[in-house]
């Protein structure tokens, strides 16, 4: 357990929870915050994609522009 999942276990032993329900609260908390870390890995990986897309678009405009350029002048 990290420190700060120990210390809501012992809050809720404080609180007279009893033991078994104080440990499945705790591992409830945990399995929450893995589950945001793998967004935050998903989200990570998106904007790389997006960035790569935006430069794709960027260069195919200037080749156009440039092959625009050269027919027409």
């Amino acid at each position: 357990m990290t420190a700060m999942i120990s210390e809501v276990y012992e809050a809720f032993r404080a609180a007279g929870v009893p033991d078994d329900q104080a440990k499945a609260a705790v591992e409830a908390i945990a399995e929450n915050d893995n589950r945001f870390t793998g967004i935050e890995r998903k989200l990570t990986e998106f904007d790389g994609k997006f960035t790569l897309l935006q430069w794709m678009v960027g260069l195919n405009l200037i080749f156009t522009m440039a092959i625009a350029w050269k027919i027409f002048s």
